[in-house]
């Protein structure tokens, strides 16, 4: 939490690609990052997820009981979700303009609700609240009719993957803890994607129903992998299935 602390912008989001400014030496470049950290530079991310690390980095300190209102990085906290709510567009997506024209922003305002939500459920704010209530809104608008959710085409989602799937179940969930209200045809549509990519005879998660590679840590790629599995099975869980199904069973015994 202190690294995230020390490596947050000034406007509350956290860098994908510009985080080493932060370490040791960068302030000779700009004098504006004054906080130096020892020198952490392991390679940087993709500039095209600023939105989603900056949902992450939230939820690290949302999960460790941090709030906007209390907490040692209470202060943290606050400045990354007034960040979001910067961004949220009026159709209720977390999104800068920029997001918008890449495939991959269903999936960052996934990331963003959740962190929202919870947010919301850890101080009671009206503000965070709304912002919650409509960032659900565009999850269920975007949900591919009785399945789940992926990365956009066109404006929309268009073909529904079993990560993107995962996060924005997580969401739903975490809103429903939370006392907001969700669609239950939302979440039966999670589950009803979730059981598709399932192969019933093992257990095993396609990343997408038409078996498009998935990149695991090897680097090489395949339709299966186990982390996909792992997301097929959260999603049906936190969507309300019982745990001794039986493509569940399998699945957990991989």
């Amino acid at each position: 939490l202190e690294w995230l602390k020390r490596h947050q912008e000034y406007d509350g989001h956290w860098d994908a690609d510009d985080w080493d400014l932060h370490c040791a030496g960068a302030a000779r470049l700009d004098p504006r990052y004054h906080t130096q950290h020892p020198d952490c530079r392991s390679g940087l991310g993709w500039r095209t997820v600023d939105t989603a690390v900056t949902g992450m980095a939230l939820l690290a300190y949302l999960r460790a009981g941090e709030t906007p209102d209390a907490g040692d990085f209470r202060a943290t906290v606050r400045a990354g979700l007034q960040y979001l709510l910067s961004l949220q567009q009026p159709n209720g997506c977390f999104a800068s303009p920029a997001d918008l024209a890449l495939d991959h922003y269903p999936l960052a305002h996934a990331v963003c609700a959740l962190a929202m939500v919870e947010g919301y459920e850890g101080t009671g704010s009206r503000i965070f609240e709304l912002a919650a209530r409509s960032g659900i809104g565009f999850i269920e608008a975007i949900q591919i009719e009785g399945a789940g959710w992926g990365w956009a085409g066109s404006g929309s989602a268009v073909r529904s993957d079993t990560t993107t799937t995962m996060w924005m179940t997580m969401a739903l969930e975490a809103a429903q803890a939370a006392g907001l209200m969700v669609k239950s045809d939302t979440l039966a549509g999670a589950i009803e994607y979730a059981r598709a990519a399932t192969d019933p005879r093992t257990g095993s998660a396609l990343f997408d129903l038409e078996g498009s590679a998935y990149p695991n840590i090897a680097g090489a790629s395949a339709p299966h992998a186990e982390s996909v599995t792992a997301a097929a099975i959260v999603t049906r869980l936190l969507a309300g299935e019982k745990p001794d199904a039986e493509q569940i069973r399998l699945g957990t015994a991989r």
